[in-house]
């Protein structure tokens, strides 16, 4: 596999995953408002209330289930861009999978919690570097075909 071909596709994995996370939260803001109405999203609705409320005491920014909900639409909207526009060879976009994995640690901080999916963050913590190293070289050996042209 080339450094572009792997670079496509750490691009693509971290595209799916921001459309996964804005896409959950868009559904869970559907059923809050009623224009979605299905017992699984009720069931999660339920949890994220409850796991709210259970850490209402220990958050240090207190966050309701809306905004919590609000938070993770702007963490895969991010993660998103950040993935499009890293693909297009923008570099801003590693700054928004940075902002992205930030907002991810500021979580488990918030919440004063470490459950499994601090696996999950670090995985695409080792997937970012992997991607920031990728999108160097990328951009090294662009600029040499281009000097020797």
């Amino acid at each position: 596999m080339t450094y572009r071909h792997a670079h496509i596709a750490l691009c693509v994995i971290f595209l799916i995953y921001g459309l996964v996370r804005a896409g959950v939260a868009v559904a869970m803001f559907g059923q809050l408002w009623g224009i979605i109405d299905t017992p699984d999203l009720a069931e999660a609705w339920a949890e994220v209330d409850r796991f709210v409320a259970e850490k209402s005491p220990t958050q240090l920014v207190p966050v309701t289930a809306p905004g919590y909900m609000a938070y993770l639409f702007v963490m895969g909207a991010l993660l998103t861009t950040g993935a499009l526009a890293t693909f297009l060879k923008a570099r801003k976009g590693l700054y928004l999978i940075g902002a992205f994995l930030v907002l991810w640690l500021s979580l488990f901080i918030n919440f004063q919690t470490v459950n499994p999916k601090v696996i999950h963050l670090l995985v695409a913590s080792v997937l970012f570097a992997a991607l920031c190293y990728l999108h160097q070289a990328l951009q090294a050996s662009s600029q040499g075909s281009q000097d020797s042209a």
